[in-house]
């Protein structure tokens, strides 16, 4: 719509030539009164232009950005996501209310509740809210707790981390500590435009109730989050959602699962209807490597260049990878590389396939990780 009037030095040309027809002058040395009227012309014209594309392209998800994606996404009932608060299930054992010397709860203090919900208590910076009342068994001696953690900022909690909740004035709390089991990552993230730009598409397809749409919107808005498989049961409900972020690409354990999973099911508790049940779990991670030969290059670039085309050949949750692809792909970097074989890895297994050519085929709800150091090249 606007290419000719966001080309200056196009714009230029069509004003200088334009102005000479219309009053003779045709000096366009840099120095000559034609060129100073054509550049304060042409600048005035594109910078307006420029901005008319913006203010245009902004009203389109598919071309906003910044504030103004913001304010377009508000239109479709969509917020972009600012994380400060983290929920973590007592299922999950994080998080849980101790004695002090690690004995039973004692005997006076049997069937008492010691913790009211909506109780909150401090830890640094974090303010911890316990979400149920807690009542105490003298039979036994931890009792995991449904909380959420409240900060302005990021936030690491350490393993083993608690806080001394005995009130003077109830003698059924003396020596109760809340107690940090697992290390906690909160971390505070404003969503990205990628993301908010896909809640928006999501949300204009979006029928009520728990459609895969619905939930793959949620998850896509959930920070860290790089990719997702979402398994449905015969009935179309779903059973289970499986997540991987950067370092699951990287065939690294994330450290951050936890974080994410109470973030998910904060948010799909509220939209998953009551019949459906849903589980949220880290993706499996298989590895590939090449064996493979090369000349006229270095190793570090032979490498390099496989990987390369093992990231655009893969799908993320595909249940096979095409060997002949990849060696397609490169091909096309015209370095002198042939890959003989691809093998499949198992952390627990390790390698459990190698095949020359035609699919390599593993299980749903797993990623590849392309693995360098596996990889063995022979310079020829």
């Amino acid at each position: 719509m606007f290419s000719e009037l966001n080309n200056p030095e196009l714009l230029k040309a069509q004003i200088s030539k334009r102005i000479n027809e219309a009053t003779g002058l045709n000096n366009t040395s840099k120095s000559s009164i034609l060129t100073h009227i054509t550049d304060a012309i042409a600048n005035t014209v594109h910078d307006t232009s420029s901005y008319t594309a913006s203010v245009i392209n902004s009203t389109f998800t598919e071309f906003a950005s910044g504030d103004r994606l913001t304010d377009n996404a508000i239109e479709f009932g969509v917020i972009r996501n600012i994380y400060a608060d983290m929920y973590i299930s007592g299922e999950d054992g994080i998080v849980s209310l101790n004695t002090s010397d690690g004995m039973n709860f004692p005997r006076y203090a049997n069937g008492k509740r010691v913790i009211a919900a909506g109780s909150r208590y401090t830890i640094g910076s974090t303010t911890v809210e316990v979400l149920n009342d807690v009542y105490v068994s003298s039979s036994e001696s931890s009792i995991p707790l449904n909380v959420r953690l409240i900060s302005q900022s990021s936030t690491d909690i350490k393993t083993g981390s608690y806080i001394d909740i005995t009130n003077p004035k109830d003698i059924n709390t003396a020596s109760l500590r809340i107690v940090f089991n697992s290390p906690v990552y909160n971390r505070l993230y404003e969503e990205d435009d990628d993301a908010l730009k896909s809640r928006i598409l999501d949300s204009k397809m979006k029928v009520h109730g728990s459609s895969v749409n619905a939930i793959a919107g949620i998850i896509k808005s959930i920070p860290l989050v790089r990719s997702y498989y979402i398994d449905e049961d015969i009935s179309g409900g779903v059973s289970s959602i499986y997540i991987a972020t950067d370092a699951t690409f990287e065939g690294k354990e994330e450290l951050s699962i936890q974080e994410i999973r109470s973030r998910a099911v904060s948010k799909l508790d509220s939209l998953v209807s009551a019949h459906q049940s849903f589980k949220i779990e880290e993706a499996g991670i298989l590895y590939i490597y090449p064996i493979y030969t090369y000349k006229n290059t270095t190793e570090s670039m032979a490498i390099a260049a496989i990987k390369e085309s093992f990231d655009v050949v893969y799908k993320p949750f595909s249940t096979s990878i095409d060997i002949d692809g990849i060696k397609e792909e490169l091909a096309t970097y015209g370095l002198e590389i042939e890959i003989d074989n691809i093998a499949l890895k198992s952390k627990y297994y390790g390698t459990i396939l190698m095949k020359s050519g035609g699919q390599i085929s593993f299980p749903s709800a797993h990623i590849l990780s392309f693995s360098a150091v596996d990889s063995i090249g022979v310079q020829e």
